[in-house]
């Protein structure tokens, strides 16, 4: 019936011109016919009005553009919308530092957070255009989540704070891909990002540990220096405010080719701590120092690699017998902490970089990616880290690996079962202070897009702590590492938490 409605007012005829005529000859069918409208015909239309939410999973993603698809850099932001250029400390092509400013301007990139899920209902056409023809004179904040994704939200277990500060339980998937690479773990779309766990009925004592505890998505703190002797006090504080966060999921990154020092005996004692129950650890290796070979030199520092033009050492990891071996020794003292990770829970994940912010081409990345894999096997998944446009002839080949990156701005380029920290983009405490780097808020926007991107992981870095102030070519002995006051540690729970739902409301959901 509703076929033949359609057909006939493609052809001029309305129902209602139908029906007049109808009972003009015929008027016992006339009534019929009426019946048979209001029956089958107006319900349907009924329905048809009202469009039912997809869920949050469902959702169409963003059409790629040239400005998420190019290579890293500052896509210009749209007419009256500045864009946020945070200072790189290190390892970065440089970037003009904005001035200095009490209120920074937010992040353009969240700017499509409100297109990823918007098919509006006939009822929101409507109510649209009411408050189009009635301009409000207080204008409403710029939303992280539109209102369908917090009903979402809400609907699986997240806490929701209406007002501007939205959390979200978002799990992960690892990027469908896939590596064509010879072995090694990589990515499928069958298995997430990380491994979701069951969250059991605790016992008595453990209800206090679990009371308030988050998940979602793996949170830390990058601590590129943990084994140096100098930053002990500073990567104390770090870590047992992973612990004091009530994060589920943890995420731990860690720089093991000597730029810091190497003290695996205290490195494994830091995964023992961060494996209590009922947490699970990512646990993200580099296992070698790219930031620092672009500066080979002028650079004091003789650990690793770092003394090599980084052109020359592309063609040493592929042919030279001795820097391959060289790299394999590197590769070989950092497993047993792997296989310890491994070993304390089988939720654990363990994740290889071969280059920190790499300087490599697609050939030398496949060279250490295969020599990696000779000793560590499927033991590990392995991300590039690339930093192209940073070194000439660097590029971002992964071979279906999933990528980490750094910078705001390459946010948009990641996909689900990526990685993402701030690295090299320091954020302050200070409202006053920014002088480009990254406030608090902004650091909440950007881990709420990342578990909105169901990425690996989320991690948090600041200078100071990596005793970085201005003089980069520093050696690390002789820096000094910022340790974080107790108001700072508080606070940065906040971002670790931010975005993540509470296992009180996950179970209550089940």
């Amino acid at each position: 019936m509703q076929r033949s409605r359609l057909k006939l007012k493609k052809n001029g005829l309305s129902t209602r011109k139908l029906l007049s005529g109808l009972y003009n000859f015929f008027p016992p069918l006339a009534i019929v016919a009426a019946l048979i409208v209001l029956q089958f015909v107006l319900p349907g239309c009924k329905s048809k009005a009202t469009v039912s939410k997809k869920p949050l999973t469902e959702k169409s993603q963003p059409t790629p553009t040239a400005a998420t698809t190019a290579t890293p850099s500052l896509t210009p932001a749209p007419t009256g919308t500045p864009i946020l250029q945070p200072k790189i400390i290190i390892g970065h092509t440089p970037i003009p530092t904005p001035p200095a400013t009490a209120t920074p301007p937010p992040l353009i990139s969240l700017d499509e957070l409100d297109a990823l899920s918007q098919t509006p209902t006939p009822e929101e056409d409507t109510d649209q255009a009411e408050s189009e023809a009635t301009p409000s004179a207080v204008p409403t904040a710029e939303k992280i989540f539109t209102e369908e994704e917090l009903q979402q939200l809400q609907a699986q277990g997240a806490t929701v704070e209406r007002g501007g500060k939205n959390s979200a339980l978002l799990g992960a998937v690892k990027n469908s891909s896939g590596s064509s690479l010879s072995g090694g773990a990589v990515a499928s779309e069958n298995t997430p990002a990380f491994q979701t766990q069951d969250t059991p009925t605790p016992t008595p004592d453990q209800q206090d540990q679990l009371s308030g505890m988050v998940a979602g998505q793996p949170r830390g703190y990058v601590m590129l220096n943990l084994m140096h002797p100098a930053a002990r006090q500073t990567i104390n504080a770090q870590v047992q405010n992973m612990l004091d966060a009530k994060v589920r999921e943890l995420y731990l990154g860690v720089l093991t080719d000597g730029t810091f020092s190497k003290d695996f005996n205290y490195f494994a004692s830091v995964v023992r701590k961060l494996n209590t129950t009922p947490r699970s650890l990512t646990l993200v290796v580099y296992l070698t120092n790219g930031a620092t070979m672009r500066a080979w030199d002028v650079t004091p520092i003789t650990a690793g690699f770092n003394r090599i033009e980084p052109q020359r050492f592309r063609e040493l990891i592929r042919f030279d017998p001795g820097v391959r071996e060289e790299f394999l020794d590197m590769v070989r003292e950092v497993k047993p902490v792997l296989d310890l990770n491994r070993s304390l829970n089988p939720l654990n994940r363990n994740i290889a970089i071969v280059m920190l912010e790499d300087n490599l081409d697609s050939d030398s990345y496949r060279a250490m990616r295969e020599l990696a894999y000779s000793v560590l096997g499927d033991s590990v998944a392995y991300f590039r880290n690339p930093c192209q446009g940073c070194y000439p002839g660097n590029d971002s080949d992964s071979f279906g690996d999933p990528i980490e990156l750094h910078r705001p701005v390459d946010l948009d380029r990641l996909t689900g079962g990526d990685g993402f920290t701030l690295d090299g983009v320091s954020y302050e405490f200070n409202e006053g202070l920014f002088n480009g780097s990254l406030s608090l808020e902004q650091v909440k926007q950007l881990a709420a897009k990342a578990a909105l991107k169901r990425l690996s992981y989320f991690g948090l870095w600041r200078a100071e702590r990596q005793g970085l102030r201005g003089d980069i070519t520093l050696h690390p002995d002789r820096r000094s590492y910022e340790v974080p006051t107790a108001r700072e540690l508080e606070l940065e729970q906040e971002l670790l938490r931010f975005g993540l739902a509470e296992l009180d409301l996950i179970r209550e959901s089940q």
